[in-house]
């Protein structure tokens, strides 16, 4: 067996391991992204396990770079801060839930730093989840085409399925361009592989364009910037990724139409049969003309000098446009829509409606929060709040009606829950990563510093988008996104295999697995403790005393939770045992103190039980925790008549409100 050969196998061990973690992530997108832990503990045991079985396969060590040995030793230290960060957490069960989702990310980089990297296997691996969600977009799509409520696929007018999320959905399909874009270019590969990933990068785009996600406006261009750079064949890379750009802006009256069409429900089939046939004709055709050039490129040699030349010429143009784009801010009027958009941001004003979601100017609440988590920060500056602490804080100090559970940025999710030293580690074990990476590309070729461009760009898009959205809190685009990062760097195929003495491999394989049934440990309870929530919840009214005992044991599998406790009261409420509303209520305030819900409900009970005293103090202390809440007002004044306080009907009141609210 040649040495190539050798070479090339033992690159590719890594694609199975990684190709499982990477199925994983486009299963859980294909269920609405998975944030809840109902979701994705499951899928986080199994990356654990993984991630275990991989560092004690063998009787070896693999002998790392030490940057990417250091980084991953640094996410190590962050996983043990956000696990340390319980201790001083409002919210215990929503920082138990943080700290394993930090876990599982650590697993998905551990097995992917495992394997030293060859290109192609690392091409093949990202291009399997780039056409995994090609088809997962496509088959969407078709559904909301040919759906007799189609409105159900989107929110607002925008595409929100299948993550459930506008602004994720855009990130899944933006985050999978970047690999197929690189088989496209790459000249070496067979004709018709090259055709067909052009055309599933072009329907990567027209699908993404549905979401009309603003944060992709900025996030898009930098990370393609990013790629371009990080290429060899600039020329080729920007010729190639200009086609299925083109034909995404020629078709984009059709895809952008579907917005009003939708919000105006009016119309709304045609508008997605004609988007549909706008995706499949600019699928096909950007397939026909990368074929071509893709025929042509093998023939066509360039010199040297007219590449240089060439370039000049690119960059002359970028250039001209820059400062014709500045030259054009300049003026009075670009200076007034910056004020504009300026006050439309800080001063949390709502989207105006418009033809398109683009159009519709920098209003959101994102301001309002960035400011809160910040604050945190500076109040909390060395341990932050506590890993995924930020609903009860922002309720606390909020100036706007939106009740959202994560600061939308990743810079500020890090510096308001980890604080600096949290921050420090997570910043260090990624920028570690991606100097490796950078050192990596040295070593390799055209083709392989354009894969390497292609996982990187992945990371990017991700970083650069999840910097002003909650990205890291979806496993269905971080773990991707981290697989990116992590297999650039070591995609040099360094490392070597190194035995070790018997007595040093038994010592890692213990450590290994007591680590291992920590963590599985860590995840199973809270995940079965929720398992026999969501059973309570839905099998209450049937089986009222079954769902009581499922609640009992869901507080013993997961002492930090107080959401037994609390659908235990709201059982009660509903079934008007106020003594037993009063205590379920009561417990969850011990467990979680600063939850204004708690004491909400209890003041409830307590009306009910002939206690309107001690009913007003505990709807102060609630008050004094969710200032803006409007049914404490409606409760306050009705805590001397009991009767006029229904559970059922302030349960629909939330439910209501709830339905209402568009991320």
């Amino acid at each position: 067996m040649s040495s190539t050969l050798v070479r090339t196998l033992r690159g590719s061990v890594g694609f199975v391991p990684v190709s499982l973690l990477l199925a994983l992530s486009l299963f859980w997108a294909a269920r609405g992204g998975e944030v809840s832990s109902l979701g994705w503990y499951p899928g986080a045991v199994f990356a654990v396990l993984l991630a275990a079985a991989v560092m004690v396969a063998s009787g070896q060590a693999v002998d790392v770079p030490r940057p990417v040995a250091v980084a991953v030793a640094l996410f190590a230290g962050l996983v043990v801060w956000t696990y340390a960060s319980i201790t001083w957490s409002d919210d215990r069960e929503a920082a138990l839930d943080g700290a394993n989702r930090t876990l599982l990310y650590l697993a998905v980089i551990v097995v992917a730093v495992r394997f030293a990297w060859r290109s192609g296997a690392l091409l093949a691996c990202l291009t399997l989840y780039s056409a995994g969600v090609a088809v997962l977009g496509l088959v969407t799509l078709w559904s909301a085409a040919h759906a007799q409520s189609p409105e159900s696929f989107f929110v607002a007018g925008r595409l929100a399925s299948p993550m459930g999320y506008q602004n994720a959905n855009a990130a899944l399909f933006l985050m999978a361009f970047w690999a197929p874009v690189t088989v496209a270019t790459s000249r070496d590969l067979p004709l018709l592989l090259r055709s067909a990933a052009a055309g599933a990068a072009a329907l990567l785009l027209g699908i993404a364009l549905l979401c009309q996600s603003r944060g992709s406006l900025g996030a898009f261009p930098v990370s393609a910037v990013i790629y371009v750079l990080l290429t060899r064949s600039r020329l080729r890379t920007l010729l190639f990724l200009a086609v299925p750009v083109a034909a995404c802006a020629a078709a984009s009256p059709t895809l952008l139409h579907v917005y009003t069409a939708v919000v105006d429900a009016s119309g709304e089939h045609a508008a997605l049969r004609s988007a549909l046939l706008a995706v499949v004709v600019s699928t096909a055709a950007v397939a026909l003309v990368v074929g071509l050039l893709a025929w042509s490129d093998r023939r066509v040699v360039v010199s040297d000098r007219a590449r240089r030349v060439i370039g000049i010429t690119v960059a002359a143009v970028a250039a001209v446009a820059l400062a014709s784009g500045g030259a054009l801010a300049a003026r009075a009027d670009g200076q007034h829509a910056l004020v504009r958009g300026w006050h439309e941001f800080v001063g949390n004003e709502v989207p105006s409606a418009g033809t398109s979601h683009f159009g519709a100017g920098l209003g959101s609440n994102r301001y309002d929060f960035w400011r809160v988590a910040w604050g945190l920060f500076v109040d909390h500056p060395i341990g932050g709040v506590g890993s995924d602490n930020f609903a009860i804080q922002y309720l606390e100090q909020r100036r706007s009606q939106e009740e959202p559970i994560y600061p939308h940025s990743l810079e500020l999710r890090a510096l308001s829950q980890t604080g600096v030293v949290g921050t420090a580690l997570l910043a260090g074990a990624m920028g570690l990563l991606f100097a490796a990476a950078l050192r990596a590309r040295r070593s390799l070729g055209s083709f392989g510093a354009a894969v390497s461009a292609a996982s990187l760009g992945l990371f990017f898009y991700w970083l650069v988008h999840g910097s002003v959205d909650w990205f890291w809190e979806f496993p269905s685009l971080s773990l991707p996104a981290l697989v990116g990062l992590a297999c650039a760097a070591r995609l040099d195929g360094s490392g070597t295999d190194e035995a070790q003495p018997r007595r040093r491999r038994l010592l890692l394989r213990a450590a290994v697995a007591v680590a291992a049934a920590v963590g599985v440990a860590a995840m199973v309870l809270p995940w079965l403790s929720a398992q026999e929530t969501a059973s309570a919840t839905a099998g209450w009214g049937a089986h009222p005393q079954k769902a009581l005992s499922a609640l009992g044991r869901a507080r013993r599998l997961n002492p930090l939770s107080e959401t037994p406790d609390l659908t235990r009261g709201s059982i009660y409420a509903l079934l008007h045992d106020w003594p037993a509303m009063d205590a379920a209520f009561g417990a969850a305030e011990q467990r979680t103190p600063k939850d204004w819900y708690a004491h909400f409900e209890r003041a409830i009970a307590l009306a009910h039980l002939g206690q309107p005293r001690v009913a007003a103090r505990e709807l102060a202390v609630a008050r004094s925790l969710d200032p803006r809440e409007p049914t404490i007002g409606l409760v306050a004044a009705r805590l001397h008549e009991p009767k006029s306080l229904d559970p059922a009907a302030i349960n629909e009141i939330f439910l209501s409100r709830a339905a209402a609210i568009v991320h």
